[in-house]
């Protein structure tokens, strides 16, 4: 996942190339309540269902059904494919070259965003 590839990076840019680490913290964000209360009720029902094996038999039979039509066995349809993007936005700050960490604060921000379908 995201996060064991940051430690390891860190420590060994830290360990081989003495570099500061850096904090590091993942964030999701879902699109308007609508969508959150239905993540809501989805997790609470796949976390029920998943505790019997009829629910997990249920679940695989008719996957369309218990997430809302956004899986199926078939896969997405040419049109949901078209219709699907994503945005990564990246926060950071630091020091710039030369600055004395341990007396002064991050001194440097950046933002940059990843946009797109992407190579579908």
């Amino acid at each position: 996942s995201d996060i064991s590839v940051v430690k390891r990076t860190q420590r060994y840019l830290h360990e081989n190339l003495e570099d500061s680490p850096v904090q590091y913290a993942a964030y999701v964000t879902v699109g308007g309540i609508t969508s959150v209360i239905k993540l809501m009720f989805a997790g609470l029902f796949f976390l029920f269902f998943v505790k019997f094996s009829i629910g997990r038999q249920l679940l695989i039979k008719f996957p369309w059904l218990f997430s809302f039509g956004y899986f199926s066995k078939q896969g997405p349809t040419q049109k949901q494919m078209d219709e699907t993007s994503f945005t990564m936005t990246f926060f950071g700050q630091g020091y710039s070259h030369g600055t004395c960490v341990e007396k002064n604060k991050p001194n440097i921000r950046i933002c940059t965003q990843v946009k797109g379908p992407g190579i579908l």
